[in-house]
Parts: structure tokens; sequence; C-alpha cells
């Protein structure tokens, strides 16, 4: 598979940071419609001197797949996992003083002989998309906290952008690691012209959804140029630093060896939640706040209960004509006050903390907010006497405690994953362990054939050594000439005859030496 670009773009911005953490290569205004190789690194925010991680993992897994590999040939996943050591081995000579406080995430788009090899570790992301048909081919997963609480049920499509979580990465690149993390592969083949690939940081992503960065990309009456400013443009006032990379596939010769190329693009993609998910056409309005705040000032007037619209029907004169619908109205109107009633206790006990299960509790708690309310009272102040239905201390208190449990799940989950970790590590040891004793008793097995084989040509050997000398002394005559001139030939008798005189025979053709003619 040969390709032809066109000008990749790029984009590298500051956003309202002080200082830039991401790095791209090429770097910014370098890239070439000959460039096959492309990274986009995010320093961590939040860790010092994120910029020194991303240059340094962007630089030396460049250096190794640019010094070390072919672009007409394909590219193997172990030339990638050795330049990802090489980029781990540099990470930890650059923590001189092994404080391992920096990292950053790596996102790799390489285009080889046998079609595209997509890496990426951490949030930042990929998106392989065709404007021809509109489709999004392939987006990565983030290696976030929000992406696995939402992949878990926890949260909604939505709530992973305004989730006080969404900032936190549970995989990364960083110094001195343990155990290192692994980028997540894809090999893409179905490459057609036209196509495009996107790489960008998570600050690209503040404000703009997939609809947004599909409509600016597959905009015909714009050139790429233009393209990448009004993608500037969109995330001008973003808050992180914003990077990317725009690669759009001007041709493609495909070539017969294509076929047996992977193609993991298909899996991708039916695997990917946040992409197969209906909810991220519909991006909810934005709610209003649970508790409504009355002002409590002199001017303030009592509050009027709210009310089922039922309720208000009983304040309305009845018109002439209307007693027959009297019955049916007042049934209706007592199953909606007993419905209401019963909306009311259940929605009280949704309130009640996880912990205050026994109703002693719940009324305990209710009649200290009743004595602080009395209290205040008491000392002048002219709140009214708040109801059961317009305490907003409880919201407040849920709001708290459902904070304490997304942390608790937060912290959970961060357990489960060193545990996780600690079991894969155990898993491959045991697995390395077996794969070792699998080689040994198989060199040994092959030892014993290639030592019995040895063993059995030299007995073969030794057997056809005899025969061939048995069949010798066989074929071997003896001549003999006589006084008078006649040879005598004499032959050894052969196994299952008896020894016979020999015949006599005249010479034929040149006499023998000391042979005399008759």
């Amino acid at each position: 598979m040969k390709y032809k670009l066109y000008q990749p773009q790029a984009i590298n911005e500051l956003g309202n940071r002080k200082n830039q953490e991401d790095t791209v290569f090429p770097a910014f205004g370098s890239a070439t419609p000959d460039s096959r190789l492309f990274l986009v690194c995010d320093g961590m925010g939040g860790y010092a001197r994120g910029e020194v991680a991303s240059a340094t993992v962007s630089k030396a897994v460049s250096d190794y797949i640019n010094g070390r590999h072919d672009f007409d040939t394909p590219l193997d996943d172990q030339v990638f996992a050795a330049a990802l050591g090489s980029a781990y081995d540099a990470l930890d000579q650059a923590d001189h003083e092994e404080e391992n406080k920096m990292g950053t995430t790596l996102t790799m788009i390489c285009l080889h002989q046998g079609g595209c090899l997509a890496a990426h570790i951490g949030d930042s992301r990929i998106y392989h998309l065709r404007p021809s048909t509109g489709e999004i081919l392939y987006r990565s997963r983030d290696h976030s906290l929000v992406q696995q609480l939402y992949e878990m049920g926890e949260i909604g499509y939505w709530e992973m952008k305004t989730s006080p979580k969404k900032n936190i990465v549970m995989r990364a690149m960083q110094p001195h690691q343990e155990t290192r993390a692994k980028a997540e592969l894809v090999h893409i083949t179905d490459i057609r012209p036209g196509d495009y690939f996107y790489m960008c940081t998570d600050g690209m992503l503040e404000k703009m959804e997939d609809d947004e960065l599909m409509s600016i990309i597959g905009d015909k009456d714009v050139d790429d140029e233009q393209k990448c400013q009004r993608l500037k443009e969109a995330t001008a006032g973003n808050a992180d630093n914003h990077s990317a990379y725009l690669i759009h596939i001007a041709r493609v010769e495909n070539e017969e060896s294509d076929a047996l190329q992977p193609n993991d693009e298909p899996q991708a993609r039916a695997a990917n939640k946040a992409l197969n998910d209906p909810d991220r056409f519909n991006k909810p309005a934005d709610k209003e706040p649970d508790v409504e705040m009355i002002s409590q000032g002199p001017t303030a007037q009592p509050q009027e209960t709210v009310r089922p619209a039922a309720v208000r029907k009983q304040a309305v004169p009845k018109k002439s004509g209307s007693k027959k619908l009297l019955v049916p109205f007042i049934i209706l109107l007592v199953a909606v006050l007993t419905g209401f009633t019963i909306f009311n206790l259940l929605g009280s006990k949704k309130e009640v903390p996880d912990k205050m299960v026994e109703p002693q509790n719940t009324e305990e708690s209710d009649r200290i907010e009743f004595k602080k309310s009395d209290t205040k009272e008491e000392s002048g102040t002219t709140t009214p006497f708040p109801s059961r239905q317009a305490t907003p201390k409880k919201s407040v208190t849920t709001r708290d405690e459902q904070s304490e449990r997304t942390d608790r799940e937060y912290n959970e989950l961060l357990q489960n994953e060193k545990r996780r970790q600690q079991k894969r590590i155990e898993q491959e040891k045991a697995e390395k362990a077996k794969k070792e004793k699998e080689e040994a008793e198989e060199a040994q097995r092959k030892a014993k054939e290639a030592a019995e084989k040895a063993a059995q040509a030299t007995q073969q050997a030794a057997e056809k050594a005899k025969a061939a000398a048995e069949k010798d002394a066989a074929s071997k005559t003896t001549l003999h000439v006589g006084d008078n001139g006649n040879v005598k030939v004499d032959k050894p008798a052969t196994q299952g005859q008896s020894e016979s005189p020999a015949k006599s025979a005249k010479p034929t053709g040149k006499p023998l030496k000391g042979s005399t003619k008759e």
C-alpha cells in the first residue's frame, strides 16, 4: 500500500496556560507530504515538567522508528514496542532526581507499506474520518476515570463532560513505573482517498463534539489550511493547551500483499461504547437548580405551597349542569391527592443518606433541623418555619453524601486497578515460568529425538557398511594360470551352496603374462 498525502496541518496552541506542555512531531511547520510518522503528546497537567516529558517521549519514539524502519515495508508491532521501551528509558534518564512527578500521554499515527498503525496512551484521541460518507470509522477509547465509570454504567455519556473527575487519567507514561503502561494498538487497512486522520489532545475537545468536528473537516468548500484555521477559532477560548495534527489522504495504491495485513478497525469501532451511544447526538439542555433560593428579607412574601393542578380546580366556580360530574371529580381528586402524598413520602425516603436506614434516625435528623429553625425564630430573624418540602439541608446533605460516595468509588476503582495490575504481573510471571518450563521440556524432547535419530543413523550406517563388505567379498574372484597355460577361475561359495570344483576356461583376447599359446 502506497500513499500520497496533502500537506499535513498542525495545531499547537497555548490556550490560557502560561507554558506549553504539548509536543507535536513533526515539529510545527516542518511536516511535508512525504511525512509518514506523526505524534501528539500532552504533558500531564498539574505535574512538574510536563513539557519535558512530552518532548522526551516524542523525540525518543520518532528517533527510534525513523532510524530503524523503512516505511516501504510493514511496521511490526515489536518495532513499536521497542520504540516505546526506549521512550520509557529516556523518561527515566530525564527524571534525574527520581521525583516521578512528570508524565505525558501519547498518540501516534504511522503510515507504512502494510497500512496504518494507530497507538495511544491516555486521554489524547485519534480519529479516522471519511467525509464522503459522513462516518467516523475509528475513535480511540480514552484511558480516563470518567470513561471507566461510563463503561461501568455509573454515569451517562454527557456526564463525562461535566464530571469533576474528568481530568483524571488512568494510563499515562511516567518515569520509574513499576509496571509500564502499555499502548492500545489498532491496525487499519481500509484507507481511501479523501479520508482524514485527526489526532489531538483533550484540550481540543473541551467544547467540541464529534458532529461539529465532522462538520468542519467534511466541508468541501474550504481547503485543509482553512479547516485547520476553523478548528483554531472553535477552540480559541479553551483553558488548556490544545494541539492536533490533521492528515489528509490524497491517493492510495493498493497491492496484493495488503490482504495479508491485519485490520482491527471494525472490531475497535464495535467495542467503543461511546462511539455507538445514541445519546451523544442528543445533548441535554442545561438543568435548573434542584432547590430554588428564596429571598428572606423584610419584603419577602409568604410562599404558597405548591399543589397539583387538580387541587387548584376546587377554587374554580362550578357552572350549572356540572353536578353530574361531581362524583367522578371527587374520586379523581382523592386519587390525585393520594398519589401526591405517596410521591412525597417516597421522595423523602430517597433523600435519606444510605447509612441512615432506620426511621428513628430520620425523625431525629428532622427534629434537629426543626430545632435549628426554632432557634432562628427566637433570635428575631424573619425566616419562616421551614416545611419538610422546602428544607434545602437534605439536598445539601445528599450532595455531600454523593460526593463522598464518588470519592469512595474512585478510591475503590484505584485499588481494584492496582489489584488487577498486580494480578496481571503475577499471571505474566506464571505464564513466563510455564513457557520457560515448556521450552525446556521441548528442548529436552528434541535433544532426545536427535540422539535417537543419530543412534539410528549410526546403526543403519553400520548395517549398510556390513552389507557392502559382504557384497564385495561375494563378488571377488581368483584367477590361477596352470602350467599348460589354462586359466583357472575360483569363486567363493555363496550362502546355501557347497563349494564345487572350479571350471577351466581358455584364455581369450591377449594372453596373460607367462602363458603360452597352444
